[in-house]
């Protein structure tokens, strides 16, 4: 396991190629993980995790998503009091278009008391390019 700083209270930790690292906020809150996109398509499969997809709707009927086998929730990142309820008592994987606005949210659900959240590094995209399975 190798540890590298971020930035000044951040630091990742790169385990290995299929299980993520795992991202430490410089503020309060628990500990989130950014994880591949076949990490997160294994774990929602076996039901470890619930994939919650924050991209606007015309993005999802546009690029398409994840397989309906998977039962993603699909999520309006604005309103995150409503969202950390939604998400209570489930491990969230959270995913957008790219791996941006995902790690940014996952942070904030930490912050309000949400344990155990992941995020998709590179988003649908990745998941898009690792072949995973789509709707239709």
């Amino acid at each position: 396991m190798t540890t590298s700083p971020v930035t000044q209270g951040e630091t990742v930790r790169q385990t290995s190629l299929f299980s993520g690292a795992r991202f430490l906020p410089g503020g309060p809150g628990a500990p989130t993980e950014r994880i591949s996109a076949r990490r997160a398509y294994q774990e929602a499969l076996h039901g470890y995790g619930l994939l919650v997809d924050l991209r606007p709707v015309w993005l999802r009927e546009l690029a398409g998503e994840p397989s309906p086998r998977l039962q993603a929730l699909a999520a309006d990142p604005s309103d995150l009091p409503w969202l950390a309820r939604a998400l209570a008592g489930s491990r969230p994987i959270l995913f957008c278009a790219q791996g941006n606005a995902s790690v940014r949210v996952a942070g904030a659900l930490a912050r309000l008391g949400v344990a155990d959240v992941a995020d998709v590094i590179g988003g649908y995209a990745a998941w898009r390019a690792a072949g995973l399975p789509l709707r239709g």
